[in-house]
């Protein structure tokens, strides 16, 4: 009697162990799943956890970590409020984003952001910050970035030795590609509204001062919105 009840518990001990591997392959195999693993980095962008979206996506294609700042920004530059179903979307985009170990039993899936950037063309001797999110972005060798792809609000502060200073905000799409922007001096001066205005005023107080040295019988001496040699000009015309 004894034997067969040592027999029986050795039977169920086998048959509950085999369930138990059974169950524990099945949940590794959900665990390692691509559709598992996006979900878990949607999720870590939604709720702001960068320690989980580092684990599922922790480096560029070109094997530069993401940093917690570069995490930020692309969050902020997302409609975080969106569904994760969206969010999946998005990042199973294989334009964004490259898949390594996909659907592979013995590793998770991991998603490898695409480096984009904005290279910056203008002039030498024009002083340039970059923001998004109130955040500076350096400018290494001509170029801002790499940021993961998305779209984001870019505001630059230009410092011209010629035009002084000036505000331009531009959306930079970065999801498919890489951008190149122009912040040529002349038309990023004269096309903001701004300048325009301050240029107009500048011009308004010249010939109404020039009218008013007129009126004083020819006297430039008082004349504004001119330099000195600009004012002597004028006296030998």
């Amino acid at each position: 009697m004894s034997k067969i009840n040592d027999m029986k518990f050795l039977i169920l001990f086998l048959v509950l162990g085999i369930f138990g591997i059974g169950a524990g392959l099945n949940y590794w195999h959900h665990y390692t799943s691509t559709e598992y693993q996006s979900k878990q980095l949607a999720l870590a962008i939604q709720k702001n956890q960068y320690t989980n979206f580092k684990k599922i996506c922790p480096q560029f294609t070109n094997g530069q970590v993401i940093d917690k700042e570069t995490f930020q920004l692309y969050r902020s530059s997302l409609d975080t409020k969106s569904k994760l179903v969206d969010l999946e979307k998005m990042i199973r985009d294989v334009e964004q984003f490259e898949m390594k170990n996909e659907n592979n039993f013995w590793r998770p899936t991991q998603f490898y952001a695409i480096p984009r950037t904005i290279e910056i063309e203008m002039a030498n001797d024009t002083k340039l910050i970059s923001k998004i999110s109130n955040k500076t972005i350096p400018l290494k060798n001509k170029k801002l970035g790499p940021f993961i792809s998305s779209e984001y609000s870019v505001k630059y502060l230009l410092d011209s030795p010629i035009y002084g200073e000036i505000e331009s905000n531009k959306k930079e799409d970065l999801r498919k590609s890489n951008q190149k922007v122009s912040l040529d001096e002349s038309s990023v001066f004269i096309q903001n509204d701004s300048f325009q205005r301050k240029l107009l005023k500048r011009i308004v107080e010249y010939y109404v001062s020039m009218n008013q040295c007129i009126k004083n019988d020819l006297s430039f001496g008082a004349l504004d919105a001119v330099t000195i040699d600009e004012t002597r000009i004028v006296k030998l015309s």
